[in-house]
């Protein structure tokens, strides 16, 4: 169980990669990291939202430096059905890593936030999001780590790490350098105390929330 969390309170300090808020319900999901078990939590936590019928979900990737591949296409997999693909690896080998299906969440309304410190695995799980199902993201422009990098071991005993892949979303636009361009950019404002990113996330959720009540 993913404990909620209250984000002035000692709980959110503990060691899990995924942390959850459920207010008005809206469920904030933070991902810190992708580790080993960052999708085993964040499924958890997804089949709580579920099953607590929340509207929304604001899904947090900020300062998230990424991690492993395979933990972002697990995580895609819980919004996107299963053959879609998720990110491309072009270079060296080129291959699809498609999702992989359980579509916990398909069908609610979700708003995704980043900024510069969201990089690898976070850039792949918001740019799959966006092309895939159109989720709207929110902040600045992302880190853009998208390469796959291996060590050259040379002559004289020393190593060169080279590029030999780079990664590209699902429409084929190119992670590395690039990064994510989010669809409403917001700035934060170090003058106050307001985290401007997720109140316009918020905002942005209700209209899709809105717009799906009245289809």
């Amino acid at each position: 169980e993913i404990k909620e969390c209250d984000w002035s309170s000692d709980v959110c300090s503990s060691d899990l990669s995924v942390r959850m808020n459920i207010t008005d319900g809206i469920a904030h999901i933070k991902i810190a990291s992708f580790n080993s078990d960052t999708a085993k939590q964040f499924t958890t936590a997804a089949r709580q939202a579920k099953s607590q019928g929340v509207r929304g979900i604001l899904l947090d990737v900020r300062g998230n430096p990424g991690g492993f591949l395979d933990s972002a296409v697990e995580i895609a997999s819980r919004f996107l059905e299963k053959g879609l693909i998720v990110v491309s690896e072009k270079g060296k080998t080129n291959r699809d890593y498609d999702a992989e299906g359980n579509t916990i969440l398909t069908g609610i309304p979700t708003v995704v936030i980043v900024d510069g410190g969201s990089a690898s695995a976070s850039e792949i799980l918001a740019g799959a999001l966006r092309d895939q199902l159109n989720f709207p993201i929110v902040g600045t422009q992302t880190f853009g780590k998208g390469s796959v990098q291996e060590f050259l071991k040379l002559a004289d005993g020393s190593s060169l790490r080279v590029t030999v892949a780079k990664w590209f979303t699902p429409s084929g636009r190119s992670i590395n350098e690039e990064g994510i361009e989010p669809t409403v950019i917001v700035e934060q404002d170090r003058k106050t105390k307001e985290d401007e990113q997720l109140l316009r996330a918020r905002e942005e959720l209700e209209k899709l929330i809105k717009e799906k009540a009245e289809q």
